[in-house]
């Protein structure tokens, strides 16, 4: 997030999996290089990886429901990988007002509301300028409708270890179209 907008005020939403353990260590690096950052948890952290980043947060921990001000820069970090539901009401409605008023929005891994392994939208979700991903490229993000709402995709490191050989097949070589040409 700060390469892409670099000390732009933030507000990271938090969920209660790794996926919200992934907001808090952003959280906390954003906050190490000057960014004024702010924290909304959806609820109390429930993984131990994310229970362990949540207690290296030192900031305040605000709830979803109060998170009324909005940030020029909102990072989802609410759900990601593993999601089989649409968001509750009232979470996809705080979503998409803070989503509504900031100026960049960014989603760790996936957009909160996407099923990771298909592309389908499970609830209503906001388009997103930067996905930030982890590992390895979901199928999310290259599937329809997934991919309009993730904006540009980039794969971050942080230490996972993935096997065998990843590669994403690129788009095939075709010729130009002729501008008389037609199927028939």
């Amino acid at each position: 997030a700060y390469r892409h907008v670099g000390k732009m005020p933030a507000l990271i939403l938090c969920g209660p999996g790794n996926n919200g353990g992934d907001g808090y260590v952003a959280a906390r690096y954003l906050a190490e290089r000057g960014v004024r950052v702010r924290v909304a948890a959806l609820a109390e952290p429930k993984s131990a990886a994310a229970q362990s980043a949540r207690q290296q947060w030192a900031g305040e921990v605000e709830t979803l429901d109060d998170a009324t001000d909005p940030a020029p820069l909102l990072i989802d970090a609410l759900f990601g990988t593993g999601l089989k539901k649409g968001l509750e009401n009232a979470a996809k409605e705080q979503l998409f007002r803070l989503a509504s008023t900031a100026r960049v929005r960014i989603a760790c891994d996936v957009p909160s509301g996407i099923e990771t392994d298909g592309g389908a939208e499970l609830s209503p979700v906001p388009a997103f300028d930067l996905t930030v991903t982890f590992g390895a490229l979901k199928p999310a993000h290259r599937l329809s409708p997934s991919v309009a709402k993730c904006g540009r995709v980039a794969l971050a490191d942080i230490g996972i270890e993935v096997g065998g050989d990843w590669f994403e097949i690129g788009a095939p070589t075709l010729p130009a179209l002729d501008p008389a040409g037609h199927k028939y």
